[in-house]
């Protein structure tokens, strides 16, 4: 079977990877995390699931806001078209939504699932080590701030987490 979601010809499989079996066994489970979900949802759902098959498992609410929020900030602006859309997940949305769990489990993050932003589009706006803004800057700027605000640096740690230690979120 062969999907052609934004131009992509890959087999399914390929597409997905393992994300496709977790994303299918959670959602036989729990059928109304789809419930209302556009094909262009689920395929991000999906993806989701392949770069950071945690969440779906751990906080199904925030998964569906990762889906809503990705498709907001990533699809409607048009990051996804910039390196392409796999470049995005791997880059930026795992590392963040991993951070994010993070800071749940270290007890920083105290709402309740379903409660907290996934995804805004400041990560893309504000460079944190300059505290620079780039929104009126090329999608390519943008995802290239990003991409530095999420990957750690030369100490050691990403930005985010810089942040994170030293000022309450």
């Amino acid at each position: 079977m062969l999907i052609a979601y934004n131009g992509n010809n890959k087999l399914l499989p390929e597409l997905y990877d393992t994300g496709l079996k977790d994303f299918l066994e959670v959602i036989q489970k729990n059928p109304e995390m789809i419930e209302g979900l556009s094909s262009r949802q689920v395929h991000i759902g999906t993806l989701l699931t392949k770069f950071v098959p945690k969440l779906i498992k751990k906080y199904p609410k925030d998964f569906r806001t990762a889906i809503e929020q990705v498709e907001i900030v990533i699809y409607s602006k048009g990051y996804d078209k910039v390196k392409g859309e796999e470049y995005v997940y791997a880059m930026v949305l795992k590392l963040h939504i991993e951070f994010l769990m993070k800071q749940r489990e270290l007890g920083r993050i105290d709402k309740p699932d379903g409660s907290i932003d996934i995804l805004n589009i400041r990560l893309f706006y504000i460079d944190i080590k300059s505290g620079k803004w780039h929104e009126f800057d090329p999608l390519e700027k943008q995802l290239e701030i990003a991409v530095k605000n999420v990957n750690l640096d030369e100490s050691g740690k990403s930005l985010e987490e810089w942040l994170a230690d030293n000022f309450r979120l």
